[in-house]
């Protein structure tokens, strides 16, 4: 009996130990911990400030801050916050390299034992600085000496000046050439690729290589795909 009362009275201790610790223990809180900037320009430097407050009583400890891909970083003002106190974590995203829908977070270790991990994030839907009509080209069967045309429009949106300066094809049997759209000012460029009824027969896919004077967009490729049978 006396060991089943010596357990319980351990227990308590030790809940109470615990109860005590959490009673004096930080407690991290923030006022939104996501930024969405909307649309944005492919290439535009994204930057946000998220502020957070130590509103428990102990000392909050900020133990890492890791971003989760290399088009990010981040800047914290201070590992540790007394209680009270607020701190602040800067988030830069790079969009040069994003296209579409986007999430870039930072990951927050924390020494709040009912927080330990935060996610900080900004998210923007970045619109590509050349826009493309279509990814890719088909060529179904074309008969021997046959000639099918398919063409792409290329638009380079109008915050930039970006020339479009070349197009190559990696297929032998597809002849690509680029037509400004009169009176765009060659911000309107139509990408043309001609196939004749040659070549290997068969499946087979390559691209097309177009060359700007971006340095954020040097190349574009759009996909070839050529399925011909008709021999």
């Amino acid at each position: 009996m006396k060991r089943l009362y010596y357990a319980i009275w351990m227990c308590l201790i030790a809940g109470h130990a615990a109860l005590w610790g959490q009673d004096h223990a930080p407690s991290m809180v923030f006022d939104s911990s996501v930024r969405d900037f909307g649309k944005v320009m492919q290439g535009e430097m994204l930057k946000h400030v998220f502020s957070f407050s130590n509103q428990g009583t102990g000392t909050l400890e900020i133990l890492s801050v890791e971003g989760t891909c290399g088009c990010q970083t981040t800047t914290l003002s201070q590992k540790q916050i007394p209680p009270g106190q607020s701190g602040q974590i800067e988030i830069r995203v790079d969009t040069a390299l994003l296209i579409g829908a986007n999430e870039e977070s930072a990951h927050i270790t924390t020494n709040d034992p009912r927080r330990r991990s935060v996610f900080f994030s900004i998210k923007a839907d970045v619109q590509p600085e050349i826009g493309v009509s279509s990814p890719s080209i088909y060529f179904g069967d074309v008969s021997e000496g046959e000639q099918v045309t398919q063409e792409v429009m290329l638009t380079v949106m109008a915050e930039k000046s970006i020339r479009i300066l070349s197009a190559e094809s990696s297929e032998e049997d597809v002849a690509v050439k680029l037509e400004s759209i009169p009176g765009s000012g060659g911000k309107k460029v139509k990408l043309i690729a001609s196939h004749k009824g040659e070549g290997k027969t068969g499946y087979r896919s390559g691209s097309i290589t177009v060359k700007t004077d971006s340095t954020i967009t040097p190349e574009l490729s759009i996909y070839l795909y050529i399925r011909n049978f008709n021999r």
